[in-house]
């Protein structure tokens, strides 16, 4: 048996224990959430799908008319006639350094590159797949070689522009005229040309004063 004084103990501690707990009761608390906020939809156009490549749209261009393509010199005015001459026979001597007294006779520059260049000889050397001209002497041989076309007549900008590839819609070129121009660029680079919708290999331009506007490359 337990001593009286023992079973009190018990009853006293179980009481305050019961007392605690009625203390501590906890009150719930409820928590209302805040309303809904609309959030406007991005409409499907405006949707991003990483899977999809980026790409700009460029403005669309505008069809070449068909241009008249000539081949005698006759139809040429006499400066135009001696600045291809004096253009084809410095590609046939097969030196570079030649051209510096064609262009040093200009009073305005010929354009050799969208960019500007400071020494027309060193930037025909450093753009020529050999490093000394020799291949751009040949190109430029082969472009004089081919039909042209008298662009902008009576105007200021008025030139004689030679292959008349340049100037004619790619896609309505036919089979006599694909192989004459395949004596000038690859199938590969008409293909891609043709695609692009311009002329991008090199042209050379003559004013009727005999200068020479540009041999260039590029649209």
């Amino acid at each position: 048996m337990f001593p009286a004084g023992f079973l009190a103990a018990v009853v006293a501690v179980g009481l305050c224990s019961n007392a605690f707990a009625r203390a501590v009761e906890t009150e719930t608390i409820r928590i209302t959430p805040p309303p809904a906020i609309d959030v406007p939809s991005i409409p499907n156009h405006m949707e991003f799908d990483p899977a999809e490549e980026f790409y700009e749209e460029t403005e669309e261009r505008a069809p070449l008319p068909i241009p008249q393509v000539l081949y005698s010199a006759e139809t040429l005015p006499a400066p135009v006639v001696a600045m291809r001459e004096k253009l084809n026979n410095a590609a046939k001597e097969g030196n570079i350094e030649a051209f510096r007294a064609i262009f040093d006779a200009q009073q305005v520059k010929p354009i050799l590159s969208y960019d500007r260049v400071e020494d027309p000889i060193a930037f025909l050397k450093d753009t020529s797949g050999d490093g000394e001209g020799l291949e751009l002497l040949a190109i430029m041989q082969d472009i004089l070689e081919t039909g042209y076309v008298h662009i902008n007549e009576g105007k200021e900008d008025e030139a004689y522009v030679w292959p008349y590839f340049a100037q004619y819609p790619l896609d309505s070129l036919d089979n006599k005229q694909l192989v004459e121009m395949y004596r000038v660029v690859t199938s590969i680079d008409y293909f891609e040309m043709r695609d692009y919708g311009a002329w991008t290999f090199y042209k050379v331009a003559i004013s009727p004063k005999g200068d020479l506007l540009y041999f260039v490359a590029g649209d």
